[in-house]
């Protein structure tokens, strides 16, 4: 397979429309992940089988543990495809960066919360509830745990919590974090 026929394969294979890969996310519903994992193997199985295709990028590989959880579901169908038509290098990587996101742990969170409490993570009760956060850079403001969330949420997150604030305020921290841990 060369690469110019990458996009005709995927749309073909997915049953939409070459014009409309940009339109399609993986997060929308209409695809089922599992199959397009499947047809991206397979399309890449058959590029390395073309001796024209040197240096492909070696995206979802095998030597991470989970390399399809690094996937935004945000992310458009395109983009995917346009990752197997490079070579490895700048370009590649930075349509890798647009295709997934990094993995979030609670370790990670635990120390971004600390941080911005100006405290250590064992200072910090594993059992305190959203509303309990004070920010020092707030004066401690009973409300500056919002200011916390809307920042989190637009680091590590789709930038849509504050909008469910009222419902955030009296969930445990540990509750709060699970909206943007992925495994």
């Amino acid at each position: 397979m060369k690469r110019n026929d990458v996009f005709p394969a995927f749309a073909q294979k997915l049953g939409i429309d070459r014009r409309k890969l940009q339109d399609q996310n993986l997060g929308d519903g209409k695809i089922y992940l599992p199959y397009f994992q499947d047809i991206f193997t397979n399309i890449k199985k058959k590029l390395k089988e073309e001796r024209e295709n040197y240096d492909t990028v070696d995206e979802f590989s095998d030597k991470s543990a989970s390399p399809w959880s690094y996937l935004d579901p945000r992310a458009p169908v395109l983009t995917l495809a346009r990752l197997l038509t490079l070579h490895s290098g700048r370009t590649a990587s930075r349509i890798r960066a647009e295709c997934t996101r990094p993995l979030i742990t609670a370790e990670l969170l635990w120390k971004f919360l600390a941080v911005q409490m100006e405290t250590s993570v064992d200072r910090l009760n594993p059992e305190m509830k959203v509303r309990e956060i004070r920010l020092p850079l707030a004066g401690d403001d009973k409300h500056s745990w919002l200011t916390f969330v809307i920042w989190a949420d637009n680091l590590f997150g789709d930038g849509t919590l504050a909008a469910k604030s009222d419902q955030l305020a009296d969930i445990r921290v540990t509750e709060l974090f699970g909206f943007w841990i992925r495994s």
